[in-house]
């Protein structure tokens, strides 16, 4: 499907799940050949750099460059969890988001050179990996028992998370 179909997708199935009106004074959004449906919008206090939805279409999380992480429910817009604490130093930018694809956990890959890992049904971390240099991008396959790790260091490197979790609903 075009870039434009996905996105009219995406906008009637977050509507179908009960979204919020439109705001009359929400930014405009131009997107040939699609119907717009505006279902709900969040200020962040510097710019968002990257963004990603869950598989399950459940949540939104949206990383910024004033060193937060917010994950909002996707149906309203509503916060609920936001990581703005960081294990390494460094310039506060997040640039990777990925959910597993049982939406059970969420990676983050930070300029402060970690990639973690956070269960979305307890906030709980799950991993905090320290690399040798800034965090770019990061992957979890289905269930979240693998991370994929690429960054500045050239290397893209698989961790397999030996936490005992696997999928939302544990074993």
């Amino acid at each position: 499907p075009s870039r434009a179909s996905a996105l009219a997708n995406a906008s009637a199935d977050l509507s179908e799940a009960g979204g919020e009106q439109p705001l009359d004074d929400a930014p405009a959004i131009d997107v040939v050949g699609v119907e717009q449906a505006l279902v709900w919008t969040a200020q962040h206090s510097a710019k968002v750099w990257i963004v990603a939805v869950s598989p399950d279409g459940a949540l939104v999380a949206a990383g910024d460059y004033a060193n937060a992480v917010v994950v909002y429910d996707a149906a309203d817009g509503h916060v609920v969890w936001e990581k703005r604490t960081w294990s390494g130093k460094g310039a506060p930018f997040t640039w990777g988001l990925r959910f597993s694809g049982d939406s059970g956990s969420l990676a983050i890959g930070h300029w402060d050179s970690y990639a973690y890992v956070y269960d979305t049904a307890s906030w709980r971390e799950r991993a905090a990996i320290k690399r040798g240099d800034r965090v770019y991008s990061v992957a979890l396959d289905k269930t979240g028992a693998h991370l994929a790790v690429g960054g500045r260091d050239k290397i893209a490197i698989v961790y397999a998370l030996e936490d005992g979790r696997h999928g939302r609903g544990g074993a």
